[in-house]
């Protein structure tokens, strides 16, 4: 059995698409810590990681004109990457590839918006100019500055970079 997201990319493992998307954690049926339950909490690992540096705001500014181009998620990908390689995490191309794919699916809410906002007021000047960088780079990645994309990095700067 598979399951296939609105996107049209196939979940796999069942397992996996069951705990980060929907909430929900089936136990395998041996206690032994499998190679899949492994790369599912490195994974789980990643993504908190990624989001908390900031891919929240940057996925917000390239939907902000309702066309997430390539090179945006190009940027998104780029700025999660470097944001595990601080962490002390190396991307392995499985996990890029599927980095990629989160980040063209990704839609954030309002209500995300905002707790990526409050969380990230807390973390120092230096990243938070490197997400507002990469929210600049994003708006200016199709050489047009839409103007949802201006609204929102006006309130992104506001908000991180007022100390």
């Amino acid at each position: 059995m598979t399951i296939t997201d609105a996107a049209g990319v196939v979940q796999e493992p069942l397992a996996d698409f069951y705990r980060n998307e929907l909430g929900l954690v089936c136990q395998p049926q041996n206690n032994q810590d499998t190679e899949a339950s492994q790369r599912a909490r490195r994974w789980r690992t990643i993504r908190n990681v990624i989001r908390d540096g900031g891919l929240v705001l940057l996925s917000a500014v390239a939907n902000a004109d309702h066309d997430v181009a390539p090179e945006e998620v190009q940027i998104m990908i780029d700025h999660g990457t470097a944001t595990c390689v601080a962490e002390g995490i190396k991307l392995s191309l499985d996990e890029a590839a599927r980095l990629r794919r989160w980040a063209q699916r990704m839609r954030p809410s309002p209500e995300a918006i905002d707790k990526s906002l409050a969380s990230l007021k807390t973390c120092g000047r230096e990243k938070r100019a490197a997400i507002m960088a990469a929210c600049t780079e994003i708006a200016d990645a199709d050489d047009f500055r839409h103007h949802g994309e201006t609204l929102l990095l006006r309130r992104f700067s506001v908000a991180l970079m007022m100390d």
